[in-house]
């Protein structure tokens, strides 16, 4: 029953076509101007959608022009499109001679010398002006065979109607998505071939400048003169009175050597500086109607899988406007130091990003300690999503796209009272509807894999940027940590440790407080002659657990549980040479800033969630019920009362024989 209904409306649309077709086909040119310029500035006042497209895209490409400005050429650019819709359905009825008479040639003497090297030759063609009339082009008449690239239209019967129109006077088409083999043979026959370049790619091409900006084009008429030999010359019409259409064909390209990787992206960016030119002498007649600068599939940071960038140099790069990303960070301070990789990841994904991380306030100071991270937008817990939307956009302003890292509805619902309209994210919570790239998450599992490395929670960040563009490669680098602030040096006589014995989560997570004295004071035992100075840390909550703790240990000792901001914690931590801790944020706050731990786990599973980096000593006793991830044990703690303060001491001891090593 679907399929009849698509049928049908296919039918209708072409019926309707035809008919327009046939009534603008008896018009003279003059009055296809006329009422073509006439309906495109009603279009301007009735599609507003529309309008605020154009509108956006030409503020992206002349930022420095006022309102008034903007407004003015979008109307003309309406006018223009009604124009050039009005001709080239006329064209459609035009003899091949009749055409070629209202065609006049510039730089043809180019395109000859591009033919002379005797492998066909690629034009660089684009939506400016009346497009259409490339289709009928025959600059050498049928000496020379003539083609084009074409993209099929959903509706099939208009689509075979363009395309008999097309090839009326014996010029060849190539659909977009068929193989090398026909467009290498047509070329190798000496054939001219036209390409559209300022299209999207999908997810494959290049990133190169236009309009000051890195933007998704498509590398294929750089590949395809690769392949075959074949130059490629810019080419552009332009208006030359009513009716009549001024061709310009611009210097070859000369030809890449086969092992020039960087050759495809140089061409595509050579198109795009030519069409940038040719836009500013008159920009009304450039396709504004279309998201040239949007984010193509799931490729929110970069160009696609195996994306060339061109520029490569960092003086240019500099030059370019930045591609403003935002990401919504994780709640949990564990949960954001995890998430450290993955953030990596995106802000190498492309030069010209400028990361932008939105999270809770007491987290601002941790994502303002990394240097990938350009810009943070704290925001107070109790704020509605509206809100903080609201809060995003006063102090942000407008973004390309959004990353979440949570899992949440609510934290879609920010990005998008920001304005964020390209979203991406895991496909949790009945979100999709609200994400550009609704990703499906990865398999959650209970219980360790021995043979899966990608089991840790860091992974799950990790594969999210990944399947929106991000280069997760080399891993290592990804997931390298910073050089101890406070090293261990060889014969150090004060080592300054840092406790965390609380855990927000539940007691299934804390280490006994008496061992972790009776652990802290047998090292003192066991090394006479170095002073330990202990400071232990915790939420205001844990206050209790610090002052437990604080009364078993002998001097030097502190009680900062409660004491401190993640700002003050961070600085705290940077002085500690090692911290001994439950799986807690805190341990994971140390690992980002390289500050070596001595971990113990209970209830929950090292494999997923251990610090990383290989300086960290995990201590973690297999039991039965492992891992029950249970807030509280509803038997008898066994996982953390079977590891003795020998065994903590014993880590701790590693670290400090270990002087410093990474």
């Amino acid at each position: 029953m679907k399929g009849l209904l698509s049928k049908s409306s296919e039918r209708v649309v072409y019926v309707l076509f035809r008919l327009v077709e046939s009534i603008v086909g008896r018009w003279s040119p003059s009055t296809c101007e006329n009422v073509g310029e006439f309906s495109g500035e009603c279009a301007y006042w009735l599609c507003f959608p529309y309008r605020r497209l154009v509108g956006r895209n030409l503020r992206i490409a002349f930022p420095d022009l006022s309102d008034q400005k903007i407004d003015r050429i979008s109307r003309e650019h309406f006018a223009a499109l009604g124009r050039n819709f009005a001709l080239s359905i006329r064209i459609g009825r035009m003899s091949g001679e009749e055409i070629q008479k209202r065609v006049s040639y510039e730089g043809l003497g180019n395109l000859q010398a591009a033919l002379a090297q005797e492998n066909g030759c690629i034009v660089g063609i684009s939506h400016y002006s009346t497009w259409e009339v490339y289709a009928r082009l025959r600059p050498f008449g049928s000496d020379v065979p003539t083609g084009a690239v074409y993209q099929r239209l959903h509706n099939r019967l208009i689509d075979e109607r363009l395309l008999a129109l097309r090839e009326a006077d014996g010029s060849q088409f190539f659909a977009r998505r068929e193989g090398l083999g026909e467009l290498t043979t047509f070329l190798r026959g000496g054939g001219i071939l036209g390409i559209l370049f300022d299209q999207s790619p999908g997810s494959c091409g290049a990133l190169v400048p236009f309009f000051g900006r890195l933007t998704p084009t498509t590398n294929f008429p750089g590949v395809l003169s690769q392949r075959t030999g074949a130059p490629v010359v810019y080419t552009h019409i332009e208006p030359n009175g009513t009716g009549r259409w001024r061709v310009v064909f611009d210097t070859p390209i000369t030809v890449g050597a086969k092992g020039d990787r960087d050759y495809p992206s140089k061409v595509a960016a050579t198109l795009n500086g030519k069409l940038e030119d040719t836009i500013r002498e008159r920009p009304s007649e450039w396709f504004w109607v279309h998201r040239r600068w949007k984010i193509s599939g799931k490729a929110f940071v970069s160009a696609g899988t195996g994306a060339k960038i061109w520029p490569q140099d960092e003086e240019a790069l500099e030059k370019l406007s930045p591609y403003r990303l935002i990401v919504r960070s994780p709640n949990p301070l564990g949960d954001a130091c995890m998430a450290l990789p993955a953030v990596r990841a995106l802000k190498k994904g492309r030069p010209d990003v400028h990361l932008t991380v939105c999270c809770r306030s007491n987290l601002a100071p941790m994502w303002d300690a990394q240097s990938e991270v350009d810009e943070v937008i704290p925001f107070s817990k109790g704020l509605k999503p509206w809100e903080v939307g609201r809060l995003i956009q006063e102090k942000g302003g407008e973004f390309d796209a959004g990353v979440l890292l949570p899992n949440s509805f609510r934290a879609a619902l920010e990005l998008r009272f920001a304005g964020v309209s390209y979203l991406a994210g895991y496909d949790r919570y009945r979100r999709k509807r609200l994400l550009r790239a609704a990703i499906p998450e990865l398999p959650v599992t209970e219980k360790p894999d021995p043979a899966n490395e990608k089991q840790h929670h860091v992974w799950r960040y990790l594969y999210l940027v990944g399947r929106i563009g991000a280069d997760i490669r080399p891993v290592d680098e990804l997931l390298q940590i910073p050089p101890a602030p406070t090293p261990i040096q060889p014969e150090e006589k004060e080592i300054h440790i840092g406790i965390c014995p609380g855990a927000e989560y539940g007691n299934a997570k804390r280490y006994p407080i008496e061992r972790y004295a009776e652990a802290i004071e047998t090292l003192r035992e066991k090394r006479p002659t170095v002073s330990f100075r202990v400071s232990v840390y915790g939420s205001p909550n844990e206050r209790p657990i610090g002052d437990e703790l604080v009364g078993l240990l002998s001097e030097p000792k502190e009680n900062r549980v409660g004491e401190t901001s993640i700002a003050g914690l961070v600085e705290e931590l940077r002085t500690c040479h090692f911290l001994a801790t439950n799986d807690t944020g805190t341990m994971h706050l140390a690992a980002a800033l390289g500050v070596p731990t001595v971990a113990i786990f209970g209830s929950t599973e090292p494999a997923f969630t251990a610090p990383i980096g290989s300086v960290h000593r995990v201590i973690r006793h297999q039991v039965d019920c492992s891992p029950c991830f249970q807030r509280e044990c509803p038997i008898d703690y066994r996982c953390m009362l079977r590891i003795p303060p020998g065994q903590v001491v014993r880590e701790m001891e590693a670290l400090l024989d270990s002087s410093g090593e990474r």
